[in-house]
């Protein structure tokens, strides 16, 4: 493939996307670089994410993963004094939205750093709009599953919000990559109450798959951060 002059990414226009590379090279030194004059998005995958239902609502979160994101994008600001009102944080579900939100105001390491961050969205909500870089806090595990992210026009909103750079935070088990089976195989999870549910998220799947493949998803150890009032 023959990219435009347009398109390179040496431009003062992407110049986000280089500090954002630098940046993920010094911070994870086993991740592979993307193709020489391409860019890569990069999946940060959490094991043994948590998702805790709100017993009253219903609606489901993972602190863990919000608070990975909001890491990422303050140490990304620190590190490389990119621009705050340069980055974004969204996710699929409105719930994490308010929590991601609720993290950012309450904890005083990202109230300064992250204070000019616009605020967060969802990714339907977020529809017609860009930003240099885009961090999603996916909000899955492996006993959810891939929850809203298993549609794909979703997915094709998720993956096109970014001028320089995308982030995802989530966990691979979500859609059943570490099983056996084809790329569209029925992954079990559990709906709000545990009860156990059958889904396909062929077109997550073979995203996940191809940046495996590529040696651009890179494992973190997850700091359990504490929830209130929860179920699954």
């Amino acid at each position: 493939m023959t990219y435009g002059a347009g398109c390179d990414i040496s431009l003062p226009e992407f110049s986000s996307s280089r500090l954002l590379e630098k940046f993920i090279q010094e911070k994870f030194p086993k991740l592979s670089a993307p193709p020489e004059g391409a860019l890569s998005l990069i999946f940060i995958n959490c094991p043994g994410s948590r998702v805790f239902t709100d017993p009253r609502s219903g609606s489901r979160k993972c602190l863990d993963q919000v608070k990975l994101a909001l890491d990422f994008a303050a140490d990304l600001t620190k590190t490389t004094h990119e621009k705050a009102e340069d980055i974004v944080v969204l996710s699929p579900s409105a719930a994490h939205c308010e929590a991601i939100g609720h993290m950012r105001k309450k904890r005083p390491e990202y109230t300064a750093s992250l204070i000019n961050v616009p605020e967060s969205s969802t990714i339907d909500g977020y529809q017609g709009r860009e930003n240099d870089i885009v961090i999603v806090a996916m909000g899955t595990s492996e006993f959810a599953g891939p929850l809203f992210t298993s549609n794909e026009n979703r997915l094709n909103v998720m993956f096109t919000r970014q001028h320089c750079g995308l982030v995802i935070v989530g966990e691979l088990k979500a859609v059943g990559l570490s099983k056996k089976g084809g790329l569209d195989a029925v992954v079990k999870t559990h709906d709000a109450e545990g009860n156990m549910i059958y889904t396909r998220a062929g077109a997550l799947r073979r995203v996940y798959k191809a940046l495996k493949d590529e040696g651009r998803i890179v494992d973190v150890t997850i700091e359990r951060t504490r929830q209130k009032r929860l179920a699954t």
